[in-house]
């Protein structure tokens, strides 16, 4: 095995992640069958959007909502991370282009 190969934690394996993310969805679902907004923005969240990325979405792919205020509607996209993304000095690269990219 190559000294580079990377071996998948527990909390990978067992799908720790996937958890953190679906109390982060739930979250927003709960502002959805209110009917109202969770930013400090008028409008309600008309639509949910999961792992965007297969969609062809570029940008932060984990989570998508889409906010409705009368005719006009806008798009939020979150990058979902239960561990530590920022150091002092930096973010990681993939967080860094995913920024930009919208």
């Amino acid at each position: 095995m190559s000294k580079y190969h990377k071996i998948a934690t527990p909390k990978q394996t067992a799908g720790g992640g996937f958890a953190y993310e679906d109390k982060v969805v739930a979250y927003f679902l709960v502002w959805l069958l209110a009917g109202k907004s969770p930013l400090d923005i008028p409008g309600r969240i008309d639509r949910i959007d999961c792992q965007v990325a297969v969609d062809d979405w570029d940008g932060f792919d984990d989570l998508l909502i889409t906010l409705t205020d009368g005719t006009n509607s806008c798009r939020f996209a979150f990058s979902i991370k239960s561990n530590v993304q920022f150091t002092k000095k930096s973010a990681p690269s993939s967080l860094v282009k995913s920024a930009w990219s919208r």
